[in-house]
């Protein structure tokens, strides 16, 4: 998975206490990706909370608060963020506590690039595959349907009118419902894949459009980021 330009950019926080090796993280993935850097637990669990990144990179012995401490502290609200750590071969005993905070891999010092870059692109395709909704009939609000089999929107079983953008729209935020889309890669979706021009105010056009269309149709946005659907369930 390459990141392409005017396409959606991860954010990955890396969080490593010697000035050197976060350097060097952060060099092989700047291109590809926002990268935001601490160098404690406690700093980077600040950024945690106030960024909301795709992925965290974190080592295991940091002053402030170590690896350990601050996946614990990530674990205590959030069970579902990618978390990767960075360790020598001589700490086994720590990185066996971490993998009991379910991490999703780990990369032994020194940092290969090519393993890194590696790991990244499977971290980040695994978040993709669990937060992405397959089913045919997806429940909005009551009595408020997204038929993805035939495209169509249903109210008490009777077709709501859309446009084709606007199902386009629809459909790419309940593949991921409640989970916040970036405002680039909303327009690389709905337009730029088709040769077509949009932008930040044809996309905001467009979404109070499909807001319109149904009462029930709640899409936020996220200001400065993007925009989410929220729904109650899935049928």
């Amino acid at each position: 998975m390459i990141i392409k330009e005017n396409s959606m950019r991860y954010k990955i926080l890396i969080i490593e206490d010697e000035i050197i090796n976060l350097n060097i993280l952060k060099h092989i993935l700047k291109n590809d990706y926002d990268v935001i850097t601490a160098q404690n637990g406690k700093k980077g669990f600040e950024l945690y909370q106030k960024m909301n990144p795709h992925l965290i990179i974190t080592d295991l012995k940091m002053p402030e608060m170590n690896g350990i401490e601050l996946i614990k502290k990530i674990r205590a609200i959030d069970q579902n963020s990618i978390i990767i750590v960075t360790t020598s071969a001589d700490d086994v005993p720590t990185l066996l506590e971490a993998f009991e905070l379910k991490l999703f891999k780990y990369l032994l010092k020194p940092i290969d690039s090519t393993e890194l870059k590696k790991v990244v692109i499977e971290s980040i395709d695994a978040s993709n595959a669990f937060y992405t909704i397959a089913l045919d009939n997806i429940k909005i609000a009551e009595e408020l349907v997204w038929k993805r089999d035939n495209f169509e929107l249903r109210f008490q079983d009777k077709i709501v009118k859309l446009t084709p953008k606007e199902k386009k729209l629809l459909n790419l935020f309940l593949l991921k419902p409640n989970i916040i889309f970036q405002y680039d890669q909303i327009i690389y979706d709905i337009w730029e894949k088709e040769n077509e021009q949009g932008d930040r105010k044809t996309l905001k056009t467009l979404v109070t459009s499909l807001r319109k269309k149904h009462e029930k149709i709640q899409i936020d946005n996220v200001y400065g980021f993007g925009y989410k659907i929220v729904l109650l369930d899935t049928i």
